[in-house]
């Protein structure tokens, strides 16, 4: 039996294909057209479920879709489950605006501008006072 002619199938060249090589072929075929599907459907729903094996097996397009703004969970067993967030320079340092508030904090600190709360009860009246 024939599968394809020298020239390709789906695009790959087949010289030296046997059956063994075709049918793991399609068989992955049909594994990405599966989680294609998969993803689809979660994707209508806002979120992406995966499993951590295909997220290992396909971590480029999840960080690609992460990027994009999708909603990515990653999936280990049945007990644990992981969002995928992408972050920014900002997340992980200081910025300067954020630097300058602190210092001016301080600041109003060592002036006597704060209030001191030891207590639950100094906790609730402060609130109550708001």
């Amino acid at each position: 039996m024939r599968i394809a002619n020298s020239e390709g199938f789906f695009g790959v060249n087949t010289k030296g294909f046997n059956r063994y090589t075709a049918i793991k072929l399609l068989a992955e075929i049909l594994q990405n057209i599966s989680i294609f599907v998969y993803q689809m459907a979660y994707t209508m729903k806002g979120i992406v479920e995966t499993t951590s094996r295909q997220f290992r097996e396909r971590q480029k397009d999840f960080f690609d879709m992460a990027d994009n703004g999708q909603k990515i969970v990653i999936k280990r067993g049945s007990k644990q489950a992981y969002v995928l967030t992408p972050v920014s320079a900002d997340d992980l340092y200081f910025t300067s605006e954020m630097i300058a508030r602190i210092k001016e904090s301080q600041q109003e600190i060592k002036e006597g501008k704060s209030i001191v709360l030891k207590t639950k009860e100094d906790l609730n009246n402060f609130f109550e006072s708001l």
